[in-house]
């Protein structure tokens, strides 16, 4: 038998990074897909996690991701329509000027 620690995640020892992190707070997934597959976006925040919810806040103990928003468009939304939706997600006022797109490489995609 195999025993596992889980550390408790709780509201207390999570805090939410700040614009002065050098990397983003958010991070949107983009995979667009062709004519015979969906293309789906999901909205990520990543939180420091510390040790102890009491302690001074410098001991980072790990590193953890909160899927926001996760959307499956129609398979015949276009481009266009696409890239209009993930602007405005973009422009929220809690996302802005601290996030980071990742869009999925279509040419390293097998068929």
């Amino acid at each position: 038998m195999y025993e596992t620690q889980r550390s408790t995640v709780t509201r207390k020892n999570i805090e939410r990074l700040s614009h002065n992190n050098s990397t983003p707070r958010y991070i949107l997934g983009l995979d667009l897909g062709q004519s015979n597959d969906y293309t789906a976006l999901a909205v990520i925040e990543r939180v420091n996690i510390y040790a102890d919810e009491y302690a001074d806040r410098k001991e980072i103990t790990g590193t953890a991701f909160h899927l926001h928003h996760l959307h499956r468009f129609p398979l015949t939304t276009i481009y266009p329509a696409i890239v209009q939706e993930v602007a405005a997600i973009m422009r929220q006022p809690h996302i802005a000027n601290d996030c980071k797109l990742v869009v999925m490489d279509l040419q390293q995609r097998t068929t």
